[in-house]
């Protein structure tokens, strides 16, 4: 097994005094804890995958109300059941060694009696905690289209969506009523009887919360051609459009007080409303002149206003350049804005915890994530260019290159949970630095050398610049062969850099996956090698993503047992059979070969890594 490491909240109590470091026993003695012999493996019981029942219904219509008008509807529900296990609750808390009361067991250790203790234990004792989500999911759309006699075209509509979810989480201890069982002499935490199964019945509770989102679209568009111009008619698109946000989460009442052991969950809700209005026009420059088959120019503008943060624009100007039959090229240059969603914003304030290497500190570190009132837009800048190619000699095969760069200003994320630590604490000595800085000054950090807990805030910021370039390639080739259609593509991204600049430091995260903020090959790839006949067609699907190094490990990779994995390829097949105008049948298997995702260390999601499709 490649597990090297695991928390030390530990089966039968872990206690951190002045001068020791404790773990229990089931017989109810002590031993100096060791990080190889005891620290617990919680990935154990916790699962992989989320299983999950859906239930969809879709309703579409349409009413010719007269010869040019049309009414238009749409009708969406779905609901989700979803459940995870994970590992057994760890508490933790603080109380004053009473040796009378509590009995002498810890006297021999070097524990005095009236020392103020630190108590940690992973709570085997129920066993696993369990998670479940109801989630309704409901979407209406009404609208009318139609044409004017000069041929123009309009549409308006409504939009409504709602989201309304049901969460429990199931085998959690009510902490406050422990401690304040404590207090009372009601407990004894260095007792095993008092941790029984039987005991704690009392103390066990289910957590209920819930929340939801809503939003209402009103909209109205105008399209058609306004003039003619040597080289084609000048096309043109309008509209307005007014969106209104609102979310909301109400935490269970005991998690809300901060009696459930975790730090308090606040309860979140707010709204905006936007007022957008657009105008496009697609130009002809030339058409059919030497070197020229089409030139066509495209030009966009947009306006808004926020309720939260005001009135701005974005444009966008493109240019396709049909050099003949073969080629084409086409760039385009714009703007974009994207204002923070009602959930960045007013999310409320929870507790994670996140892998972290340092020395003397546990692996996981408490982190509090949430939104942020105070965030401002995001702004960006993006240039792409690229061409496509279908030669004439070759029939059926097409390429297409193009290249893309991105500039984004006040980006909305939260900072690597690594970088934090790196840079708020001195990994000699575990003292604190640069605490005159922004990072630091937000992060609020605090590291525990008694007990190696860290924890600091890490909710959404506005983290400073990102810019990002790179390269998305194609190829396809579809042919005739043995009395089949083939079909076959492949898809190449190949990333130059991204580079995320916070004002005090820059990072190139080409290259590297990190934990909590995703992972950046620099080459990822899809091959799919299609075959159909008459009433059936089957497919070849190969996904490769490139190695990547643990941006944990960097600074020291003697430390980690994997700090770098190499080039993966996932294989798929899939195929369908149509059976007539209205059944059809299909099937696949995803991972073919049973390909095994590649450990790293630095992560706590089985040590693999979600966000590129390792696992």
């Amino acid at each position: 097994s490649f597990y090297c490491g695991g928390s030390s909240y530990t089966p039968f109590g872990h206690v951190w005094a002045e001068n020791a470091s404790l773990q229990g026993q089931a017989d109810g003695e002590w031993h100096d804890f060791t990080s190889a012999g005891d620290a617990y493996n919680y990935s154990a019981t916790s699962y992989l995958y989320t299983p999950m029942r859906r239930l969809n219904l879709t309703g579409i219509g349409h009413f010719d109300v007269t010869d040019e008008t049309r009414l238009v509807s749409e009708f969406t529900y779905s609901k989700r059941w979803s459940t995870q296990q994970m590992a057994p609750q760890p508490v933790w808390f603080d109380f004053t060694y009473d040796a009378e009361t509590m009995g002498d067991s810890l006297l021999s250790h070097g524990v005095a009696d009236g020392e103020d203790i630190s108590y940690g234990r992973r709570m085997t004792d129920v066993g696993p905690r369990g998670y479940e989500q109801v989630v309704d999911t409901v979407r209406a759309v009404i609208g009318l289209d139609g044409a004017f006699d000069n041929g123009w075209g309009w549409d308006t509509s409504v939009v409504f969506g709602r989201n309304d979810s049901v969460d429990r989480a199931t085998n959690l201890l009510n902490m406050g009523s422990i401690q304040d069982a404590i207090e009372e002499g009601d407990f004894n935490p260095l007792d095993q009887a008092d941790w029984s199964g039987s005991n704690l019945a009392q103390y066990n509770y289910t957590e209920n919360n819930s929340g939801g989102s809503q939003l209402l679209v009103l909209s109205a568009g105008l399209n058609g051609e306004v003039m003619e111009l040597p080289a084609g008619y000048v096309g043109f698109a309008a509209g307005i459009e007014r969106r209104e946000e609102k979310a909301w989460y109400v935490p269970d009442s005991l998690t809300s007080q901060g009696l459930a052991n975790d730090p308090r969950v606040e309860p979140t809700g707010g709204r905006f409303d936007v007022n957008e209005a657009y105008v496009e026009f697609a130009v002809p420059l030339l058409a059919d002149a030497p070197f020229a088959q089409m030139v066509d120019l495209s030009a966009a503008v947009r306006a808004f206003d926020y309720s939260t943060f005001g009135s701005d624009e974005t444009w966008k100007l493109g240019l396709t350049w049909r050099v003949n039959d073969e080629l084409m090229l086409r760039a385009v240059r714009s703007t974009a804005f994207r204002a923070p969603t009602v959930s960045e914003l007013y999310q409320g304030k929870s507790p994670s915890f996140e892998q972290v290497n340092f020395p003397g500190a546990q692996d996981q570190a408490e982190v509090t994530v949430g939104g942020n009132d105070q965030l401002t837009p995001e702004l960006a800048d993006t240039v792409t260019a690229g061409f496509v190619y279908a030669p004439e000699w070759l029939d059926g095969f097409s390429m297409t290159v193009d290249y893309y760069e991105i500039e984004i200003e006040n980006s909305i994320s939260s900072v690597n949970n690594q970088y934090i630590v790196e840079n708020c604490l001195d990994a000699s000595t575990g003292a604190y630095k640069n605490q005159d800085t922004a990072l630091c000054q937000s992060s609020a950090i605090n590291f525990n050398q008694s007990t190696g807990r860290i924890s600091f805030n890490n909710q959404l910021q506005n983290i400073g610049n990102e810019s990002t370039k790179g390269y998305d390639v194609n190829f396809k080739y579809a042919f005739e062969a043995a009395g089949l259609n083939w079909r076959t593509g492949l898809d190449v991204t190949i990333l130059d850099e991204y580079i995320v600049d916070s004002g005090t430091s820059t990072i190139d995260y080409t290259g590297l996956v990190t934990s909590g903020i995703g992972s950046y090959a620099k080459v990822k790839s899809n091959f799919t090698l299609n075959a159909s006949g008459d009433n059936w067609d089957a497919q070849y699907q190969a996904r490769m993503i490139d190695g990547l190094d643990s941006y944990a490990c960097l600074a020291d990779d003697s430390e980690c047992l994997v700090p770098s994995v190499g080039t993966v390829v996932y294989h798929d097949i899939s195929g369908s059979y149509i059976l007539n105008d209205t059944v059809s049948f299909s099937a696949g298997v995803n991972n073919l070969f049973d390909k095994q995702a590649p450990y790293y260390s630095g992560n706590n999601d089985s040590n693999t890594d979600p966000y590129s499709a390792l696992i």
